[in-house]
């Protein structure tokens, strides 16, 4: 795109957000695609069975009647939107996942709602059902990274910087015929809640903006001024509209920025990327740009202002290459605006396809090759995969209203492992465990996963801490002895769970080319109860707090696994750490890293596909 720039790093030189940077692994990678298939088939797991998308959300459930015996409608009819489930219990029964019905469960009407009205607005060729159901699954997916609060982000202050400068946004919009929602949108998520922030790559400002990305905003806008100029010449000289000429003149003016802002900049003795006014301007200018490259497609403008045009081009081409015809890349582009016209080609079909989302996220070079240490400053990175739906997520939030963001931000206050699982019961007692064993919520891993080729530590934990809990076993009543520290309570987990531990497990045999390879499972309930198998009541259930980033809740829920690779040879710690990247890449699994252990939490939304990885491996 940009003078003396290297594809891989042309992302710099466009307008780069702060982000939230969610850590990914530094290791080799593993692409199991035998296993996979097309990431396409199962990236939307919320699909209901035979059930088109807009009815699995259009659904107004009935009124339930109040503490008055009148509907709560009728009292606070936005209330009951937030109470009401979109989806109704039939359409849930339709999941075989306990973990997927309670993640859908929690998707409320008046969510439902805002994004059924919104998506269109923003992304207009998202209307229809493939792609405007790739949208909202990513809004939910993705809900904790956007509205989660840190030190460092709060979305409610993003807004607010937004709404502070509204009519500058509308104003430049105007001026060089920008869509204001997108201008809206890209800045709702840019301006970080300030209008000087500086980003770790270097950007700055509201916009985020490089500073060669300024220069170059500079010389488009003065090419735009100058073809005015010589259309005014021209009708001047053919003794035209002279009032329309003069016009043409004043606006050309108008546009060829550069002087006024370095003016501006001079004056206020600032970079001119911290003056709004300045930095407004050149990141619109730029969108308006790339909305040019992009036949005027929103999602690829979007996408372009975080990754650059030269990235995303390279990304279009692969998929192209892969799922339609041969082509190569042209100096004008005019191919690739005709395929992207031809087949219809959205940000959606990329971020669904295997290949390009790898590229998007960072697993894959932007040479296509899959990403190791030696090679990964030739990818992407710092979710360049998501930002579109980030962006999108900020806006519909923004227009959606402050209230409704608030009441987002309060639900995000957690973990995002335990804003998956609000729902899902912790079974900390021995009556929950009991239950949950009896309908099968909860398996038993002891006996099957080292017949896999795990070596589960829990066992030796278990004993290391003997003496702890031998202690204290005096003020937790119904642990009567250490001898039963290592009951079959201790490895209780959702079959979902199993069933993806069971095709990890299958990747890594064949990522290793090492059959006898052990995965080191460190702690999985922590649940330690002598009798609960046996039916007798003794109370509550002790705990082994193992997790290294103390995250028990998850574990109680048999929803999550730690591995201990600490002493595992460098080269397959790299091919274990590559699979569960690309795991977490694609939204598989949550995953934290402390010294030599990393904590694994399935994604609820993959709970019918991993339960049925369960059942083809271990049978009803």
């Amino acid at each position: 795109m940009l003078s003396g720039s290297k594809k891989y790093r042309a992302y710099l030189w466009g307008a780069v957000g702060v982000g939230l940077g969610t850590a990914l692994f530094v290791g080799g990678y593993y692409l199991g695609t035998e296993q996979y298939g097309d990431v396409s088939d199962v990236s939307s797991p919320s699909i209901v069975a035979n059930q088109k998308p807009e009815a699995s959300l259009s659904h107004e459930a009935g009124d339930k009647p109040g503490a008055s015996g009148q509907p709560e409608a009728a009292k606070n009819p936005l209330a009951q939107k937030r109470q009401l489930s979109a989806f109704t219990d039939d359409q849930l029964k339709n999941h075989i996942s306990t973990l997927t019905r309670a993640s859908l469960k929690s998707v409320t009407q008046e969510q439902a709602a805002i994004w059924r009205e919104y998506i269109p607005k923003l992304l207009p060729s998202y209307g229809e059902t493939k792609t405007f159901q790739v949208a909202r699954d990513a809004l939910r997916d993705y809900e904790h990274v956007v509205f989660h609060t840190t030190d460092t982000h709060n979305l409610a202050n993003n807004h607010r910087v937004l709404r502070n400068y509204a009519d500058l946004v509308h104003k430049y919009c105007s001026r060089w015929d920008v869509p204001e929602a997108v201008a809206e949108a890209i800045i709702s998520w840019e301006n970080s809640g300030s209008v000087a922030s500086v980003s770790y790559a270097g950007a700055v400002g509201i916009c985020q903006m490089m500073e060669d990305t300024v220069s170059f905003v500079h010389d488009y806008a003065g090419q735009e001024a100058e073809l005015l100029r010589r259309d005014a010449d021209v009708m001047r000289y053919k003794k035209g509209d002279k009032k329309r000429a003069d016009d043409m003149l004043a606006q050309a003016d108008l546009l060829d920025c550069a002087v006024r802002h370095r003016t501006m900049a001079k004056e206020a003795k600032q970079d001119e990327r911290v003056l709004v006014n300045c930095n407004l301007e050149d990141a619109i200018i730029y969108i308006k740009y790339l909305l040019q490259k992009y036949e005027g497609r929103e999602d690829l403008a979007i996408a372009a202002y975080h990754c650059g045009i030269d990235n995303l081009d390279d990304i279009i081409i692969v998929y192209v290459n892969d799922t339609k015809m041969s082509m190569r890349r042209g100096s004008d582009r005019r191919e690739l605006r005709s395929m992207i016209n031809s087949y219809d080609i959205k940000y959606a079909d990329l971020w669904q396809y295997e290949k390009t989302r790898a590229m998007l996220s960072g697993v894959r070079t932007m040479n296509g090759e899959l990403t190791t240490d030696a090679n990964r400053y030739e990818a992407l990175g710092d979710e360049a995969d998501i930002y579109l739906w980030k962006v999108l997520s900020s806006w519909v939030a923004y227009k959606a209203g402050q209230d409704y963001t608030a009441w987002m931000i309060e639900n995000n206050r957690g973990s995002r492992e335990e804003c998956a699982y609000s729902g899902v019961p912790i079974y900390d007692t021995p009556a929950k465990v009991k239950d949950a064993l009896k309908s099968g919520s909860l398996v038993s891993v002891k006996k099957v996963l080292p017949q896999k080729g795990a070596e589960l530590l829990s066992e030796k934990v278990a004993d290391v801490n003997d003496v702890a809990k031998k202690k204290a076993a005096g003020a937790a009543q119904g642990v009567h002895s250490h001898e039963h520290a290592s009951d079959d309570a201790a490895w209780l987990v959702h079959p979902e769970l199993l069933g993806y531990m069971d095709d990890l497990l299958k990747r890594w045999d064949v990522a290793s080319g090492n059959s006898k390879v052990r995965l080191p499972v460190g702690l999985l309930s922590g649940v330690i109860n002598p009798h609960i198998l046996s039916g007798e009541h003794v109370g509550s259930c002790w705990a082994l707090k193992m997790c290294p980033v103390n995250t028990m809740d998850s574990h109680l829920r048999g929803v999550a696994f730690d591995l201990d690779y600490s002493g595992m040879a460098n080269a397959q710690r790299k091919e274990l750490q590559g699979l569960l990247e690309y795991d977490f890449v694609f939204d598989r699994v949550f995953v934290r890293n402390r010294s030599g252990k990393t904590h694994v939490v399935l994604n609820p939304r993959w709970g019918d596909y991993y339960y049925k990885k369960y059942h083809e491996s271990f049978g009803k």
